[in-house]
């Protein structure tokens, strides 16, 4: 899979919400998805229609959460697409790396980060005002997302 890292096309409005109930992350609202997800973890990082990355929702149990004073590096406003080749049918989600990545958790920011705040990489794209996606052309290094709910 690859990625490229474009200008903003969609306006995405919506509030991340974590239910402590089930341990889920979900959007407010819920935006239509393709069926077509990368995971993160069990946190799937949705796709819109066009193939763009757009909304989160899953399964992150806050117990496993790691404190950080860490927030998002310095990105910029944008679009990821990536490129799945061979297409996938909807209903398949592709795991963003084969080992279970880290989640740390900035409480005074409300940044949830999956993956390594440390990364390298050669893009940081803001796809909304909550989600925060830092990565290379060939891999995403980390998912932050800014928590505006806890119920």
């Amino acid at each position: 899979m690859k990625f490229q890292d474009l200008p903003p096309h969609e306006t995405r409005a919506f509030k991340i919400i974590y239910r402590t109930e089930d341990c889920g992350l979900v959007c407010d609202p819920a935006p239509n998805g393709s069926g077509t997800a990368i995971c993160f973890n069990e946190v799937q990082l949705e796709l819109s229609e066009r193939g763009f990355a757009d909304h989160v929702w899953g399964y992150c149990p806050r117990g496993l959460w790691q404190a950080t004073k860490l927030a998002p590096p310095l990105g910029h406003a944008g679009e990821l697409l990536p490129i799945i080749d061979p297409p996938c049918p909807p209903g398949v989600a592709h795991k963003a790396t084969k080992s279970h990545m880290p989640v740390y958790y900035n409480d005074s920011q409300h940044w949830l980060c999956i993956g390594d705040p440390y990364g390298e990489h050669s893009f940081c794209v803001q796809i909304s005002r909550n989600i925060t996606i830092v990565g290379t052309h060939s891999l995403l290094v980390a998912l932050w997302l800014k928590i505006d709910v806890f119920t």
